[in-house]
Order: C-alpha cells, then sequence, then structure tokens
C-alpha cells in the first residue's frame, strides 16, 4: 500500500498531543507539579523517559510527513526557543529543588527541539547536512545525554532529602561535607546541566549549534534569519543554566547549614551513592568519547558526520 503524505492539520493535532506529553511551553503545566510530588526515582522517570516519548511522538510525525513543508521546521524552532528560554528562567526562580529541576527538564525538551525544528527544515529545504546535524544534535545524542545527566540529578536530589527531609534548597547548606560522594556527583550533573565541557551537555548541544550554522547558510531567507538569532538565543539559555548551577550548588552544599536537619545530615547508603556516582560517570564518557560516539549515529542520518562536524569532537 502507498503512503500518503502526512497532512498539516494531522501533523500540527499530532504536536499538540505529544508536546503535552513532552511539557512544550505553554502545554506544560503538569510537569512542575508532577516532579515535585513525585518520589526521585520517579521524578527521574518522569523527566528521562515519559517526557521524551513526546518528543519521539513529534519526530516520527515529521518524518512521515515526506517532504515536510518548511513552516513545519519554522514552528518547532520557535517553540523550542520559546519551551528553553522560559524553562530556563523558572528554574532560576525555583527553590524546591525537584521543581527546578523539572523546568530545567522544560529547558531541554526546547533544546531537543530545536534539533529537531533545524532537521526537520533541513528536510523541507533538501539539505541532508542540515538534516543529519539538526537530527542527531537533538533528537538522539542531546536526548540521551539529558536522560543521564538528569537521572544523576533528581537520584542525587533524592539522596539529599533521604537524609534530609528537604526539597527546600533555602533550608539546606553545608551539605557537601556532610554527604561528599553524592555533592562530587551532584557537581558533574549539574556542569553537564549547564553544557560545560568535556561533559555529555556540551556534546548534544555543540552539535545543535552546528545545525545553527548550517541553517544561516541556507537557502530560505526566514531560515538565514533565524539561524544566528536561534544561537545567541540558545548561548542566553545556556547563560542562565549556569546561573543555576552555581545556584543549586552554592546553596545546596557550600556554605553553613541552615537547619537542625542540614547540620545532623550523614552519608547516604552504599547502594544509593554508586547508582548516582555510576550516571556521574556515564555523563563523563559521554563527552570525553564524544568523537568515537557521534559518529557511530551515522548510520541514522543522511551523511557521514565525520564529514560536517568541526572541532572540538572531530579533527577535519
Amino acid at each position: 500500500m502507498q503512503q500518503l503524505p502526512l497532512g498539516s492539520d494531522i501533523w500540527l493535532l499530532g504536536v499538540i498531543g505529544f508536546g503535552l506529553l513532552a511539557g512544550i511551553i505553554p502545554l506544560h503545566g503538569w510537569v512542575p507539579q508532577a516532579h515535585a510530588n513525585a518520589s526521585a526515582p520517579a521524578a527521574a522517570l518522569f523527566s528521562t523517559v515519559v517526557m521524551k516519548i513526546g518528543l519521539l511522538g513529534i519526530l516520527t510525525l515529521s518524518l512521515l510527513g515526506g517532504n515536510a513543508p518548511l513552516w513545519w521546521g519554522i514552528a518547532l524552532l520557535v517553540l523550542g526557543m520559546i519551551t528553553a528560554f522560559v524553562g530556563g528562567l523558572y528554574a532560576l526562580m525555583e527553590h524546591n529543588i525537584q521543581r527546578l529541576l523539572a523546568y530545567h527538564t522544560l529547558e531541554n525538551i526546547g533544546i531537543i527541539l530545536l534539533g529537531l525544528g533545524a532537521g526537520v527544515t533541513g528536510i523541507a529545504l533538501e539539505q541532508p547536512a542540515l538534516i543529519a546535524l539538526g537530527l542527531v544534535g537533538g533528537p538522539m545524542y542531546h536526548l540521551l545525554n539529558h536522560s543521564l545527566f538528569k537521572s544523576v540529578l533528581f537520584l542525587g536530589a533524592g539522596s539529599v532529602w533521604f537524609r534530609t527531609g528537604h526539597r527546600d534548597i533555602e533550608k539546606l547548606g553545608g551539605i557537601g561535607k556532610k554527604m561528599p560522594v553524592i555533592s562530587i556527583a551532584m557537581l558533574v550533573g549539574l556542569m553537564a546541566m549547564a553544557a560545560l565541557p568535556p561533559l555529555n551537555g556540551f556534546a548534544g548541544e555543540w552539535v545543535i549549534y552546528q545545525s545553527f550554522f548550517k541553517l544561516s547558510n541556507s537557502g530560505a531567507f526566514v531560515a538565514r534569519l533565524l539561524g544566528p538569532l536561534l544561537a545567541v538565543g540558545l548561548a542566553i539559555t545556556g547563560a542562565l543554566a549556569v546561573m543555576c548551577m552555581a545556584k543549586v550548588y552554592g546553596v545546596t552544599f557550600l556554605g553553613a547549614p541552615r537547619t537542625k536537619e542540614a547540620e545532623n545530615a550523614t552519608c547516604s547508603p552504599l547502594l544509593m551513592s554508586v547508582s548516582v556516582v555510576a550516571l556521574a560517570i556515564c555523563c563523563v564518557i559521554g563527552g570525553v568519547a564524544a568523537p568515537w560516539l557521534l559518529p557511530m549515529l551515522s548510520a541514522a542520518v543522511p551523511l557521514p558526520l565525520e564529514s560536517l562536524l568541526t572541532p572540538p569532537f572531530l579533527n577535519q
């Protein structure tokens, strides 16, 4: 049976439905409370698996569209930028650590959506290089990387709650001396969240930046206009993430304890610490090994990534 192209009306309805599951702004209302009221493992599952299913649904719909119209990609780029920026802004203002991490998940959902939008724009413009960079940077590599470092952060936050009974970071402080292993693992996760090299969060976002540079050299005027604007917007979002990293780590793990529970905190149980540390090590490997991991994704895209990526990941 011949496959018919997907209509724009069906695609739009699908984006709304899957966007609700992914928490794309303005469909994000359920995300903060669901994460704040869940246990740490359940919140990690929401953030790393459940919400990603919505993004994979949007990806599948967009690929089923055949020769996707240009406005599909532009719409995803705009939605992604709004979600990333607003999510980062909300995260910076939050004090409940699980709700804060939920808002930062929205930021990363937006970043992944930016890569997806660049790839769909590449389909519309028939540019294999843009398709390759967009789809690898967003729906593939950064999706995996976010799942790793966000698991570190939710499980690490759960360990702190297990010993203190607090999720409000203003009621903590000095936890680094009480729980040094969790403190170091959380620092790795927070640095990956802020996309600092050489961790895996930086690796995925770098590929998305490369897609913006390709976008600025494309044939369509609106794409050439959006390329540099999106790069600047993502840089601003990255600055918000760095400030959020400094806030969470400084208020939670540094300084003096601000409550009796924080003063009396002890190291987390062995298995709890091992799981967080193992995931933190994966974050380091995902960044350091990017020159070898990224080319392995070449089978899923129209061009070999070795011909597209610029240093620091691949030598030319």
